[in-house]
């Protein structure tokens, strides 16, 4: 009786012994796969992002004029107004710009005031986007801060409000930077009685 349970027992750690090694194999291969896949990718990644600053290295650059014109340039207000500021960016020089790209104009405001007291608050559209097709010379922008309000503020008080277009242009078929420039436009505010 002892020799057939030891002879069971035997059997059943042989079976697991084997059952645990299939396993082992399978997983073993499943890990060899997904290494191999994963190894791949890895690879051809690679020689996308090289491929990729390849093309960015050799895209055209193109000089691009800019002009920032606030309308009107200065303004008066009472104490205590909500109004607002308008001006246009121009974009020029676009005539060795490789087709299509897109024109990305990126605002940013920033202002000073005489009186440190005062509480000048804006909003403004952060951005504007162009298509460029071939023959586009000029590209004119609208730009708006609105609302702006001026609180605690007295007569005589000068507020200049600084609005940066930051204008990059993009080769689509890569998105391939081929011009980035910088310009900032000026508003003065006088706070009259």
């Amino acid at each position: 009786m002892p020799n057939r349970k030891s002879a069971l027992i035997a059997a059943v750690l042989v079976m697991l012994l084997l059952l645990s090694a299939g396993f082992v194999f399978y997983l073993y291969a499943e890990l060899s796969a997904a290494s191999i896949g994963y190894i791949q990718y890895y690879q051809q990644s690679q020689y996308l992002n090289a491929t990729l600053q390849q093309v960015q290295a050799t895209t055209p650059k193109v000089t691009i004029a800019l002009q920032f014109t606030p309308t009107p340039p200065t303004k008066t207000v009472k104490p205590n107004t909500v109004t607002f500021l308008t001006g246009y960016l121009t974009v020029t020089n676009l005539t060795e710009v490789y087709t299509p790209a897109l024109l990305t104009a990126n605002f940013t405001v920033t202002h000073t005031c005489t009186n440190p007291n005062a509480t000048i608050q804006y909003s403004w559209i952060p951005y504007q986007q162009v298509y460029l097709l071939k023959g586009i010379q000029t590209v004119e922008i609208p730009a708006g801060i609105f609302p702006l309000s001026i609180y605690n503020v007295q007569p005589g008080d000068t507020i200049t409000i600084y609005m940066t277009a930051t204008v990059q242009i993009l080769w689509q078929p890569v998105n391939a930077v081929m011009a980035t420039q910088t310009v900032t436009g000026e508003f003065t505010i006088h706070v009259v009685t």
